[in-house]
């Protein structure tokens, strides 16, 4: 580049340049390179360091000019790069692909990727650093081995500038040693190992145990049985048995029941002569127990045994006395019982 200026300008500007042939021509690329950019810039220094009009500065005034005209280019150079982090992941891992541009200025970022099998894409931002901005991809793979992300190409200054090419190698989680894990039987159950503390901390909880029951046996067994608290009712006599009978059934010869009242005299005599005396009177019929009488209520034979004859005739002949009969049957049940001669029941009181 320095000579293709040197040619057309001239190194010394006092000397007269010498014409070049018609047919050779020079070519200049534009926009130039950043290396040319810095040779076009010390060329135009060297340039200034001479009298702008003296002779020669037709070549100064183009070297100048040609300066001018690579300047939009020089100021508006535009790297791009590219890299991938980490460069080595396990599978699943998150990968940050970045775009970098610098001097960016208010160039919009392209927020699109191409497919990139076997990569794919879970997110994208923008960064902007001062002149610089970033595109950063996240990426995702679940496919081991090295990977390979072709250039990516951006529009600058109405041509594409392609950012290189770089490699990402993805590994697995698996033992590298075993090519194809293989799922292993299961295996029985282990006994686990019991030891001999643990078999004396049993003994000693079981014989706890026994002794809390035996103790427990023991203390029952020993202690005084607790008084109640309210002594048990003695039991009836019965004369007082039979009174309450009488007494049961006193209001039915009033409410019709004739059959009912006379039954319950007859049951409240024959359960007093078998309770007091020892008369099995409910199961014997009232023949029976006047040959079975006994000499102590002698006095009482012929009294008691009318009553029961009455009561009988009332119940199988379906006899019906009068009311004063009635009160009056009830009212010799109730002499016989209280005043007969007693074996158990205390005498009744005055």
């Amino acid at each position: 580049m320095m000579n293709r200026l040197k040619n057309l300008v001239g190194g010394n500007f006092m000397k007269k340049v010498t014409p070049t042939p018609p047919t050779k021509t020079f070519s200049i690329p534009f926009p130039p390179s950043k290396r040319e950019g810095k040779e076009l810039a010390e060329v135009f220094r060297g340039s200034l360091r001479e009298p702008f009009f003296k002779k020669g500065s037709l070549n100064r005034f183009s070297a100048v000019l040609i300066v001018l005209l690579f300047l939009p280019g020089l100021a508006g150079a535009v790297e791009v790069s590219a890299r991938v982090t980490p460069e080595m992941a396990t599978i699943g891992d998150r990968l940050a692909y970045e775009i970098a541009v610098t001097d960016a200025g208010d160039m919009e970022l392209p927020q699109t990727l191409e497919p990139l099998a076997p990569f794919e894409l879970l997110n994208v931002k923008t960064v902007k650093e001062g002149k610089a901005k970033k595109i950063v991809f996240t990426l995702t793979t679940f496919k081991t081995g090295k990977h390979k992300l072709p250039p990516y190409s951006l529009p600058v200054a109405g041509k594409p500038v392609s950012a290189p090419a770089v490699t990402v190698e993805i590994v697995s989680v698996l033992n590298p040693d075993v090519k194809e894990p293989q799922l292993a039987d299961i295996e029985p159950v282990a006994d686990a190992p019991v030891e001999k503390s643990e078999y004396l901390l049993w003994l000693g909880i079981a014989l706890a145990v026994l002794a809390v029951i035996g103790a427990l046996y023991w203390y029952l067994k020993k202690r005084k049985p607790v008084a109640a608290a309210f002594p048990p009712a003695p039991p009836l006599l019965p004369s007082d048995a039979a009174l309450n009978e009488l007494a049961r059934i006193k209001g039915l010869f009033v409410d019709g029941d004739v059959k009912g009242y006379f039954s319950g005299i007859s049951d409240a005599l024959r359960n007093y002569l078998f309770a007091e005396y020892g008369l099995d009177a409910p199961e014997k019929t009232t023949n029976e127990i006047e040959r079975s009488w006994i000499p102590l209520l002698e006095r009482e034979r012929d009294p008691v045994a009318a009553l029961l004859r009455l009561c009988d005739a009332v119940k199988f002949a379906k006899a019906h006395p009068a009311a004063g009969d009635a009160e009056q049957a009830y009212a010799e049940a109730v002499r016989f019982i209280k005043y007969s001669p007693k074996v158990k029941s205390r005498p009744p009181l005055a």
